[in-house]
């Protein structure tokens, strides 16, 4: 979930910074990596938010109707970098 969270920090750093093209290229490794969390059996318990991520995810990155910020995207994946401490 980490490596998740920091792909989207990376994205929207670059995105606040006007650079499109990383800005996609960090929201795809995003996406790639919540496939491989999905596929990994011992996520099996936790599932359902990952769903419920990536469809944040993927509202967020597109048309955006639920109406999330950077904060409020990055509010959810600090709590796992501050669970690491």
């Amino acid at each position: 979930m980490m490596n998740i969270g920091g792909e989207l920090e990376r994205a929207i750093a670059w995105k606040n910074k006007k650079d499109t093209e990383k800005m996609c290229h960090f929201l795809n490794k995003a996406r790639e990596w919540m496939g491989l969390t999905m596929a990994d059996l011992k996520n099996h318990g936790r599932i359902g938010e990952i769903v419920v991520v990536q469809e944040e995810y993927e509202d967020f990155s597109g048309e955006n109707h639920w109406k999330n910020t950077d904060e409020t995207m990055m509010k959810y994946w600090n709590s796992f970098f501050s669970a690491r401490i």
